[in-house]
């Protein structure tokens, strides 16, 4: 995502440049995934001693996939609810779109 190259006025210095970035919905789930990433449970068939439910904790994998479905499924909702705006695109972009 991010390449680091010699640059700069005088051709010394690091210049970082992200080669790929991530969109808002990737952004959503990078959240869920860092805020409930390490606490998220799901319920065993086991009983601890004191009668409450034996948890354990998803898998990476699981975690993962909640939260990209979670993010997918709240943009979805965000953009039916109409709460989102088109941007024009400034006119000095015009026609120096990068095909994806």
């Amino acid at each position: 995502m991010i390449r680091l190259f010699w640059g700069g006025p005088d051709g010394n210095n690091i210049v970082r440049h992200e080669t790929e970035i991530v969109t808002a919905e990737g952004e959503l789930a990078l959240t869920l995934i860092k805020s409930y990433g390490l606490i998220a449970m799901k319920p065993t068939e086991e009983i601890n001693p004191d009668g409450s439910q034996k948890m354990i904790a998803l898998e990476p994998e699981q975690v993962v996939t909640r939260a990209c479905f979670v993010a997918r499924l709240a943009y979805d909702n965000i953009r039916a609810m109409g709460w989102t705006v088109d941007v024009p695109v400034p006119d000095s972009f015009k026609g120096k779109e990068i095909d994806q």
